[in-house]
């Protein structure tokens, strides 16, 4: 690698470069020319770096400090310090201080998380602490729909739909259950199916969202109408962690879940072609008042009559759970009902099972497979082997 000299301090120290334009400075302790990473930054020195590089300097220190004489001396040093500038610390706050500090840290916390993400969507974020104060005298420091003085800052239009911003006209305070509650969800909607269960009046609803309507210049019915365009036409902006449309996407997946719900799909299809999990769906659909289907008599009688006759070929209960979806319980208590005696192996029989596992495990064949054809547990297995003086294989 060529390098050529571009500068030469008063000390003799030189600066170079290479090809590609990266500067490399040499060290006066080693005699090694190295890159300028390698050297501590020291804004007073030649081109910003300190004298030495790093793996130097550090060799000093553990060097320095590797003498016991030396420790003493660096503590003395610092208390010595510690005393004769003890005058010019700065007083400790009053407890009225403290408490007026904190709570100007928490009211700036409140909406600077909202100004970053806003910020990084290249969105519109002028929300600032006039704007904070205006918004608290507004609602007199609480939760606009239920008073509470425990709040977070929420964005009416979500952030993760793409229109609207960390703005005044964009914010409202709401209580830590309700903004945990509404989430990215459209509030209309989210204040319609929710507010009896969350406790807040739907007329005072109507009245904080023509307030924030009159904040955008419009009529509560023209922002109810823009509103519901933004959900219509939301903007792929990814949101601030992992580069995701979380929001966005999660939005069409459940549209599509519902209607292929409405259609009359599986449940299965449904979280194959969506990735809406069957709790959510049917959470939304509960939230919509959708009636959920219920699997029929017939459909049940004929997946039971299917386990009873696999119960009765000898198949394990794993698997006629996994191909009936029927449970064991139920299961036991329909072969109570019919009189169909209950599967009790014979102490001869677990004999024998025990004897073919221990010849399988010597032959070398996995445990797993093992308990699986023989339906014995591993500990059984294990104390077999140990008894016999069978040495155990090492898992790999």
């Amino acid at each position: 690698m060529e390098l050529t000299v571009v500068e030469t301090s008063k000390k003799g120290r030189n600066a170079y470069i290479d090809s590609s334009g990266n500067l490399y400075l040499d060290c006066k302790t080693c005699n090694t020319i190295k890159h300028e990473d390698e050297f501590c930054v020291s804004i007073k020195r030649f081109k910003g770096r300190g004298t030495n590089c790093k793996a130097c300097s550090n060799n000093r220190v553990k060097k320095w400090y590797s003498n016991e004489e030396n420790k003493v001396t660096a503590k003395k040093r610092a208390t010595e310090w510690n005393r004769q500038n003890k005058h010019k610390r700065k007083p400790k706050p009053t407890a009225e201080e403290l408490k007026s500090i904190s709570m100007e840290r928490y009211n700036k916390n409140l909406y600077a998380g909202h100004v970053y993400r806003a910020r990084k969507r290249n969105m519109l974020y002028d929300f600032d602490e006039k704007d904070y104060e205006e918004l608290m005298t507004l609602y007199s420091g609480g939760c606009c729909l239920t008073g509470d003085t425990e709040i977070d800052l929420d964005h009416v239009i979500p952030l993760a739909v793409g229109h609207g911003g960390t703005t005044f006209g964009n914010m409202i305070p709401l209580s830590s259950k309700l903004n945990s509650s509404k989430q990215a969800y459209n509030i209309f909607e989210w204040a319609e199916f929710n507010y009896e269960r969350l406790g807040f009046d739907i007329k005072r609803f109507n009245v904080v969202m023509a307030e924030i309507a009159g904040r955008n210049d419009m009529t509560l019915e023209e922002y109810r109408e823009y509103y519901y365009w933004c959900f219509e036409h939301p903007r792929e902006i990814p949101t601030h962690y992992n580069g995701s449309n979380y929001y966005i996407s999660f939005t069409k997946r459940l549209a599509e879940a519902i209607k292929l719900y409405n259609k009359g799909a599986l449940k299965k299809e449904i979280v194959d072609a969506t990735n809406i999990s069957e709790t959510t769906l049917y959470k939304h659909l509960k939230i919509r008042g959708i009636e959920t289907r219920r699997p029929s008599i017939e459909s049940f009688e004929e997946r039971m009559a299917v386990a009873i006759e696999m119960y009765k070929e000898g198949v394990i209960l794993r698997k006629i759970y996994k191909v009936t979806r029927i449970h064991k319980k139920s299961l036991f208590n329909r072969i109570d009902e019919l009189g169909i005696p209950k599967r009790h192996p014979t102490t001869n029989d677990v004999e024998d099972r025990i004897e073919t596992a221990v010849e399988m495990y010597k032959d070398g064949q996995t445990v797993t497979e093992i308990l699986l054809k023989n339906r014995i547990g591993k500990k059984i297995l294990y104390n077999t082997l140990d008894n016999l003086g069978i040495p155990r294989r090492r898992s790999r």
